[in-house]
């Protein structure tokens, strides 16, 4: 436990950079002493909410320059690891956006480099806070729909993909990273059943001018029988259910909400609850405090409390993911993951 304010400093400060500005800002005991991004405008932009903070263009340099205690890493996936492990061995705690890294054997480095130093190492898993998803698990937990043996989730529309590098597969790990960080960690912080095996499936047949997957699919089969799945998709033309939930005894459906504005992948979706009597019910969203991860960052040096989200669970979300690309080079054939769960 610490009785001193974290020094937190924003390695990239891309679209999520405000979100992490604000969201360290209104936890206490933390606060930005530091930004790094070769862009001026995205400094300047972060300097607006945290105008005290020292700024870097060269993020080695920030790393060492002794100002900080924990790293918030937002470069593309495909540096995480790299990020990450020179952050720990300069010792200060690292908390890493989507995906942990692109492999298994990258998180377990970076896992037991953090441990042997004592440091936190975290990943941002802002979708395990959204209020659909945290209302379809608390009417799990509550046993609404009884137990739940399927279980769906799906994101995308029929739309031509951005240029930027969360199309590019090689940076991005692929379509099945890309979305899948979120809605697979989703899927294994709702069911708490062993993995036996997975299964994946990568389309490419309309969207040339990128290299991710136009069509990606990953089902789950745990051992006790649950299947979950999860489809990112460029080329639905019809959207199917945010969240499709079947259990023994009734069903949770998450319609996409097409009524706000702004993308409608970060609306929440509207829940139903539908009973044996198959009669719809919508569901008013659970009470969520804001800025719940960063808060708990700070419970966690200041307190000692232990997070929600940990390593571990993240590394296995990659496992699973890293399992999935596997299995779709071999049209869709069963994979084992190694997980440590």
């Amino acid at each position: 436990m610490s009785s001193k304010q974290i020094r937190v400093g924003l390695l990239a400060y891309g679209a999520i950079g405000d979100e992490h500005n604000y969201a360290v800002d209104a936890s206490d005991g933390l606060f930005v002493a530091a930004v790094c991004d070769t862009n001026p405008e995205r400094i300047n932009a972060a300097l607006e909410i945290a105008p005290d903070a020292n700024t870097f263009e060269d993020a080695d340099e920030m790393l060492a320059s002794g100002e900080i205690d924990l790293v918030i890493v937002s470069t593309p996936p495909n540096s995480h690891y790299s990020w990450a492990k020179k952050a720990l061995a300069l010792g200060i705690h690292v908390v890493l956006e989507k995906p942990m890294a692109l492999t298994t054997q990258e998180c377990d480095e970076l896992m037991q480099l953090a441990a042997a130093s004592q440091l936190l190492l975290v990943v941002y898993q802002n979708r395990r806070f959204d209020l659909d998803f945290l209302t379809i698990k608390d009417l799990i937990d509550k046993g609404e729909i009884g137990e739940v043996f399927s279980y769906e989730s799906f994101v995308g529309g029929y739309s031509r993909p951005c240029d930027l590098w969360h199309s590019n597969a090689e940076v991005s790990g692929g379509a099945i990273f890309d979305w899948g960080s979120h809605f697979i960690d989703q899927i294994l912080a709702i069911l708490p059943g062993q993995v036996d095996f997975v299964t994946g499936l990568n389309q490419k047949r309309v969207w040339n001018h990128i290299t991710n997957a136009d069509h990606a699919q990953v089902t789950i089969n745990f051992k006790d029988g649950v299947q979950a799945s999860f489809v990112n998709s460029d080329l639905a033309a019809a959207r199917k259910p945010k969240f499709y939930v079947l259990g023994t005894k009734g069903a949770i459906i998450g319609d996409w909400d097409e009524s706000g504005e702004g993308a409608v992948a970060d609306l929440p979706a509207i829940i139903s609850v539908y009973g044996q009597d198959q009669e719809q019910q919508i569901v008013e969203y659970v009470e969520v405090e804001p800025y719940s991860f960063h808060k708990s960052l700070a419970a966690y040096f200041h307190e000692g409390v232990a997070m929600s989200v940990n390593a571990q669970q993240s590394r296995d979300v990659v496992a699973i993911m890293q399992a999935a690309e596997a299995s779709a080079l071999k049209n869709g054939l069963p994979v084992t993951p190694s997980l440590l769960r």
